[in-house]
């Protein structure tokens, strides 16, 4: 139940102040194994999927967090996964799928996905891709649809023009740009002067 909930039904005289403080409470944390204290309400605080760092962690350590998490919600993300991880995942936890581009294992059990608003990625360079990646797959749990497009450099100013308008034209709500703005500038650039003599 949500914050919103809580005090809705509070509001409602559905439930009394006693039981809202204890609903309220920020005690939402759950052990899993002996390895994990999880925040079962981020999710519903912050309004995004939850999201397991995985690199770091052992195969039976996310498949022991994936069945403690799963048991209570429909999408989970972990991050940062490697192929070696997903397939001694996937020996406990069959429906789990893994994005390559991205490194993300991903476990989505909705029966029906809600779609709002359009998300534009435009990612720098080619190096640029698995962050992009990872952005899209992030976007699409959330319920958005994503367009993307990847080795649009600002470097090469021309590669950008394209994916730009064609976003612009499809009304995208929200932009991700990786890198872009970091880019050095190329050599032929010059600074214009900003008044006329």
């Amino acid at each position: 139940m949500s914050v919103r909930d809580v005090l809705e039904k509070h509001r409602k005289g559905e439930i009394d102040a006693s039981e809202a403080e204890r609903l309220l409470r920020l005690d939402y944390v759950r052990t899993i194994g002996e390895h994990t204290l999880f925040d079962t309400r981020r999710a519903e605080r912050k309004g995004v999927p939850e999201i397991i760092y995985g690199e770091s962690k052992s195969a039976d350590t996310i498949a022991d967090i994936i069945e403690g998490v799963m048991a209570e919600r429909d999408v989970l993300l972990i991050s940062r996964a490697s192929p070696q991880q997903y397939e001694r995942v996937r020996a406990r936890i069959p429906d789990a799928r893994y994005e390559d581009s991205a490194r993300m294992i991903v476990l989505d059990r909705r029966r029906e996905r809600e779609t709002t608003g359009l998300i534009g990625l435009l990612a720098a360079g080619s190096s640029d891709i698995a962050a992009a990646e990872e952005a899209r797959v992030v976007a699409q749990a959330m319920g958005c649809r994503v367009m993307a497009a990847y080795d649009v450099g600002i470097a090469a100013f021309h590669r950008f023009i394209g994916p730009l308008h064609d976003m612009l034209e499809e009304g995208v709500d929200a932009w991700w740009s990786w890198r872009a703005w970091r880019a050095p500038s190329p050599p032929w650039y010059r600074r214009w002067p900003t008044s006329r003599s």
